[in-house]
């Protein structure tokens, strides 16, 4: 009787989480942070907002960016269209706005495009901080900490953040998207959508993502619903499908 992924936050908080993906994807996870819509909205304030490209489709589609503002700003008490967007392109957007296009789902491909809308907030997150001069990067860390509950102590985050990121020549946020094509069933099951992943089939590619090769590693019991060993694919090119 399988149940979401998400669904373990809400029974376990961040550890369950935690203990969740690391059973299903045999990862070791060190560290976490996580933040909610509120307090996601400071911590892109904390950095002075942050730069999204928008479509028309986005802006202008019911259940867009303007129409997920509104319900953001509904939950701040503020009127419903209140600082509304109103030009597509390469534009800056505010906290509460980048949270809204963060949250826009029913426009293109789905919860995959949006993911790629959160991707691409965080890609512009890091872009904003690493611009920001030493004392103001000192600034936005503790804004941000007040923001996020996180496993990390201030000190790791602080040297992390201060001392080995601006040593990088080439700062990226890479990452590669699951479920992986042609590993997964999605469909109603037990009376509500989900989708039932082949976790064996797409290890190796996070393995290899995340270590740069693949080992042994104890098979994941199989998930009721999801495609067989024999239907996925027996490889994946990490190149093409990292993002």
């Amino acid at each position: 009787n399988p149940a979401k992924i998400n669904s373990a936050m809400s029974k376990g908080g961040p550890e369950l989480l935690k203990s969740t993906v690391e059973q299903n994807l045999r990862l070791t996870i060190d560290g976490y942070a996580y933040v909610n819509f509120y307090n996601m909205a400071a911590v892109i304030d904390a950095v002075g907002g942050v730069y999204v490209d928008v479509t028309r489709s986005e802006l202008y589609s019911e259940n867009g960016l303007n129409d997920c503002l509104r319900e953001v700003n509904q939950l701040y008490g503020l009127a419903g269209d209140y600082q509304q967007v109103n030009q597509t392109g390469h534009i800056w957007v505010n906290g509460r706005q980048a949270v809204a296009y963060s949250r826009i789902r029913y426009v293109g491909n789905g919860d995959y495009e949006r993911s790629e809308r959160q991707v691409e907030v965080l890609r512009s997150l890091l872009d904003q901080f690493m611009g920001l001069s030493v004392t103001g990067k000192a600034s936005a860390i503790d804004d941000i900490l007040s923001c996020i509950s996180t496993n990390v102590s201030k000190e790791e985050i602080t040297k992390y953040a201060l001392e080995f990121l601006p040593s990088l020549s080439d700062i990226q946020i890479q990452y590669v998207q699951l479920p992986l094509k042609d590993c997964f069933n999605s469909g109603m099951y037990g009376g509500e959508w989900s989708i039932r992943p082949n976790w064996n089939a797409m290890i190796p590619v996070v393995q290899e993502f995340f270590y740069g090769e693949c080992v042994e590693f104890d098979p994941v019991p199989e998930v009721k619903n999801a495609p067989s060993d024999d239907s996925c694919p027996d490889e994946f090119d990490l190149e093409e499908i990292m993002k």
